[in-house]
């Protein structure tokens, strides 16, 4: 190159190369500065020179047409990858950052790019030339092409060639990079969009490995340059491989992040019906990998794997970011449901169609173990917060229907109340839908289900009771009363099959409200007969039965409610009741109300007794208790009241001793006195005979658990003569 043309190329194209200032000129009338060149370096020298040439054979038709030169076509390095190479739509023309020259230059680049015979196609290509094969996507061309530019400049620097004309040689590098940048650029976009270009196009995904392996041996056999700070990357490896594998992360995480997810405040079910669409994406995705994509790669890529793999990264990160919000119990279900059901089922990692590639069972789970037990624990907190919600508006049911004074149904002889069923309901269907998920969330909403019923339990109670007390003696009192007695039996035998930690502490809870609530019942039936109770053992006792018959008929009564309670508290509740009559029948002589003086008395006085305990035996026996212990009491009381020979009273006090261990000389002393003895030597002997029975083998031995007589109280004031 003469001193003139370097000292012209140096003002005209300053430190701008080929490709820069083909994007700096217009159209103006004149041949524009950066034509298509025809040859490699070594041919002409540099790519000024080539322009030089072209410029000197068509300078008289550049300047009778302007306009022609004007109307030039430009392509851009730069511009969006589309499949067909062309711009996107209403890109300008000025925009392109290379400009092709003649019409026989753009002609013979067509040519190459369409792999034509021509007499250029046995050297490598131009940086024009290979610009326009990018732009066509002739990916694997243009770089097979480009490979002996950079090469060429390479030796050029070795060789120190480019020594004396530095501001060349960076513009030949300049264009070396702008042509790798645009090529990997393309490379890009096809591995961005390959799950749409292999459906159309699967030669151009195909090329994607050969390109990158092309590239990986071009520098791994390029002569190393140990000053390149001037050359930028040129003769060091592009990384393409590592390009791909970021390059198709990024994409699937944006196939994942760009799944519809509706609006919360236009649907409520928004997070099921995303994860829908996420399913229904994922499995098209995968099988349109399995099917095409797969087939574009050489087998070393593990291609399948490297997809499956950022799917199940992408999706983890994905449900990540959902988790992070303030979700609802419907919203935590559907997470979990996927997570741990939906994901490595049939119809997502298991589908059919995506087997025998992958194995379901080998799947790794989305979230971290400790990432899935706070997801649970967040569910059951919610759970427990929307049930006290629900329980608290199933008590307000329940307090209306007291005020309404709604009667309870008798349902196969017994009263109910749906409060069991609605609780029962409530807890079953929260505890079925966690175990359709997994045993381990079942396992934890089942202590949480049963944690509110114990919270619920003792305030019902507590509200029912204040009800009763404000509504005292309301006619359905025990009828209410027994269906909850029922209810809360049932919901105990229904919450049997439930293995929880705090189970045991639950059938506690429900074994103290029944036991409150029978014990409220108990109290109303002694509230009810204690004023009879009262009347007996007096002097009017004696020859009127009035009293004792009005506790008969109360107990009588009464018993068609009892009778409506179900086994085994109706056993439990009536012994308790036959118990209380018993014992306060018993009270009523040691009270030392009266005493019978004379045979006649006491005869008529035990006469008195074993009526009433026969009256008692047979009304409770059709009741159906079953503490028959109780009776002979009251008939051993009778014996002892009414015999005279010392003898047989003391025979009759053993077995009443034998049957009733706990009875005290108090309580001997008191029947005595009830006899008629209330003092003498008689007594005395007898109450000696009592002493010595304590320490009897055939007493002792035979003593029972049940206690009778420490529950009664004995009198120390004595009343009045019978």
């Amino acid at each position: 190159m003469d001193k003139n043309e370097r000292k012209e190329e140096e003002v005209e194209g300053g430190k701008r190369s080929t490709l820069e200032r083909s994007a700096g000129n217009k159209g103006n009338g004149n041949m524009p500065l950066s034509p298509l060149a025809t040859g490699v370096f070594h041919k002409f020298g540099s790519i000024r020179r080539s322009i030089r040439n072209l410029q000197k054979g068509k300078q008289n038709t550049a300047a009778s047409s302007p306009k022609k030169n004007n109307e030039e076509q430009a392509t851009s390095l730069t511009g969006p990858f589309t499949p067909n190479g062309r711009n996107r739509k209403g890109e300008e023309k000025e925009n392109s950052i290379l400009e092709i020259g003649t019409t026989d230059d753009n002609e013979k680049a067509d040519n190459l790019a369409a792999g034509m015979n021509t007499e250029a196609v046995s050297s490598p290509l131009s940086v024009m030339q290979i610009n326009k094969l990018i732009q066509d996507n002739k990916l694997l061309e243009a770089l097979s092409n480009l490979i002996p530019l950079e090469k060429e400049l390479l030796q050029d620097r070795m060789s120190k060639k480019n020594e004396n004309n530095c501001s060349e040689f960076k513009n030949k590098a300049k264009d070396i990079k702008i042509l790798y940048d645009d090529l990997g650029n393309n490379l890009k976009s096809i591995v961005e969009n390959s799950l749409s270009i292999v459906e159309t196009n699967s030669e151009l995904l195909t090329c994607v490995a050969k390109i990158i392996e092309q590239e990986e041996i071009a520098h791994n056999d390029n002569p190393k340059v140990d000053d390149t700070s001037d050359l930028d990357l040129i003769g060091k490896p592009r990384n393409w491989r590592d390009l791909w594998k970021e390059t198709l992360q990024k994409s699937v995480q944006e196939r994942i992040t760009n799944v519809n997810i509706p609006a919360k405040e236009e649907n409520q079910a928004w997070l099921s019906i995303h994860l829908g669409y996420l399913r229904k994406a994922i499995v098209a995705d995968l099988i349109t990998v399995k099917t095409s994509v797969c087939k574009c790669y050489p087998k070393e890529y593990n291609i399948w794997d490297t997809y499956v793999e950022n799917y199940h990264k992408s999706v983890s990160t994905h449900l990540q970011n959902i988790i992070e919000k303030q979700l609802d119990y419907n919203e935590l279900h559907a997470v979990l449901e996927w997570v741990i059901n939906t994901y490595s089922g049939e119809k997502l990692m298991g589908h059919p169609d995506l087997k025998p590639e992958i194995n379901s069972g080998n799947i790794a789970p989305l979230l971290e173990p400790s990432t899935l037990e706070t997801l649970t624990g967040d569910y059951c907190t919610v759970l427990q917060k929307n049930m006290k919600v629900w329980i608290g508006n199933l008590l307000q049911f329940e307090k209306e229907r007291w005020d309404n004074m709604e009667e309870p149904e008798t349902i196969q002889d017994f009263y109910h109340l749906p409060l069991r069923i609605d609780l029962k309901t409530m807890i079953e269907e929260h505890i079925n839908v966690a175990g359709k998920v997994c045993k381990d969330l079942e396992a934890k909403v089942v202590c949480a289900c049963l944690e509110e019923l114990r919270e619920f339990i003792p305030g019902f109670h507590e509200a029912f009771m204040k009800w009763s007390t404000v509504n005292e003696g309301s006619p359905l009192f025990m009828p209410y009363l027994i269906a909850y007695i029922n209810s809360f039996l049932e919901l105990g035998l229904d919450t049997e099959k439930y293995d929880a930690k705090n189970k045991p502490l639950l059938e506690k809870d429900l074994d103290e409200v029944i036991d409150a609530f029978s014990d409220s019942l108990l109290q109303k039936y002694k509230q009810e007969t204690q004023v009879h109770f009262a009347k007996l053992m007096t002097k009017k006792w004696i020859s009127n039965s009035e009293a004792f018959h009005k506790i008969i008929n109360i107990t009588e009564d009464l018993s068609q409610h009892f009778k409506k309670m179900k086994q085994p508290n109706y056993k439990k509740f009536i012994d308790g009741v036959h118990y209380y009559v018993v014992k306060e029948y018993i009270t009523q002589i040691v009270k030392k109300s009266i005493t019978c003086e004379g045979t006649i008395k006491r005869k008529e006085a035990a006469k008195k007794i074993e009526e009433e305990s026969n009256c008692m035996k047979k009304t409770f026996e059709s009741l159906g208790i079953t503490s028959s212990w109780l009776f002979s009491a009251s008939f051993l009381i009778s014996e002892i009241v009414g015999l005279e020979n010392i003898e047989e009273i003391k025979s009759k006090l053993k077995a009443l001793c034998r049957e009733y261990p706990d009875i005290s000389e108090r309580h001997i002393s008191a029947v005595l006195y009830f006899r008629g003895m209330r003092s003498g030597r008689i007594k005395q002997e007898i109450l000696r005979y009592f002493t010595q029975l304590q320490t009897d083998p055939e007493i002792t031995d035979g003593r029972r658990s049940q206690a009778l007589f420490s529950e009664i109280k004995v009198s120390n004031t004595a009343r009045c003569l019978f």
